[in-house]
């Protein structure tokens, strides 16, 4: 009787642990600038403005931001942008396709 109640007890213990929840994966910002050709000062500019959404560790100088996959991606398209602006609305449609999985223009 006293190995069921010590096995009932090691099973409610188990059951009462909190599961560990996994964090996604984070990215330095000279991994991003390597990644992704854009430059220290104009990343920098867009995380300051609010177009990169998030929340990053601290400001000012001598915090490290730590970068997430969905701003990664946030980075792409601002440089996409900023590289189209003055392209025709067909390349722009084309260029964002590209980058969708559904196409923009048929």
């Amino acid at each position: 009787m006293s190995t069921t109640l010590n096995s009932e007890r090691r099973f409610q213990a188990r059951i009462e642990e909190p599961v560990p929840i996994m964090s996604p994966p984070t990215y330095s910002t000279a991994e991003v600038l390597r990644e992704l050709g854009v430059s220290f000062r104009k990343l920098d500019y867009w995380a300051r403005r609010g177009y990169i959404p998030g929340q990053f560790e601290g400001t000012g100088s001598g915090h490290r931001r730590r970068w997430t996959g969905d701003q990664i991606d946030r980075v792409r398209l601002l440089m996409m942008a900023s590289e189209l602006k003055s392209a025709p609305l067909d390349e722009l449609a084309e260029r964002i396709s590209s980058h969708l999985e559904c196409p923009l223009v048929a």
